[in-house]
């Protein structure tokens, strides 16, 4: 019934944590549809761990949430301290359309346009399978197809569009040129030359 006082007679001690088996994973996929958006986690409880970081977002990328175990728990590892846990915003589906997809070159109109439509900001670029007939420049959403020194034949314009932030590459598109360039013929008679009535 006595009271020890002897300090080296007494013991301390602190309980252990209970393990958390696994850091937390994102569950299933997420895909850009232009909302904001949080992933579903697998191993996630609130009640063994406090979650930071970013946990929800509009574009297309990787994510960092932060996870933390609270008082009475701990990692697998025996640590304390926050875990990162990368989640992703996959790329939706990218699109392509282009207006006119056949034009034709001639003496009235030696360039013609193409308009583009896509989805996203992907680079816009096109090119001539006939450099010699028609070459190719882009302005924004519009490619100018311009004859070559009034060269008569026939190209094919391949455009496309590149991934962008939050869409992927879509297929190309094709737009065939015919450039049609006759011969003037000169009403000025040419000294030298006989000419013949008819």
């Amino acid at each position: 019934g006595g009271i020890n006082t002897s300090t080296a007679q007494r013991t301390t001690g602190k309980a252990n944590r209970i393990t958390i088996a696994t850091v937390p994973s994102q569950s299933g996929t997420l895909t850009y549809s232009g909302n904001s958006q949080s992933p579903s986690w697998s191993n996630y409880d609130t009640a063994k761990m406090d979650i930071g970081g970013i946990t929800s977002a509009v574009n297309a990328g990787g994510y960092n949430a932060l996870f933390t175990p609270t008082d009475d728990y701990r990692w697998s590892d025996g640590s304390t301290s926050m875990k990162k846990v990368e989640w992703v915003i996959g790329k939706a589906t990218g699109s392509l359309n282009i207006t006119p997809t056949s034009i034709t070159l001639n003496a009235s109109n030696k360039s013609a346009t193409i308009t583009v439509t896509r989805a996203g900001n992907g680079a816009i670029s096109a090119t001539s399978s006939a450099t010699g007939v028609a070459t190719t420049s882009v302005s924004g959403t519009t490619v100018t197809v311009s004859s070559v020194n009034d060269t008569t034949g026939s190209a094919i314009i391949t455009i496309s569009v590149a991934a962008g932030t939050n869409y992927t590459a879509p297929a190309s598109k094709t737009c065939s040129v015919t450039a049609s360039f006759k011969p003037t013929a000169s009403t000025t008679a040419t000294s030298g030359v006989i000419y013949t009535s008819g």
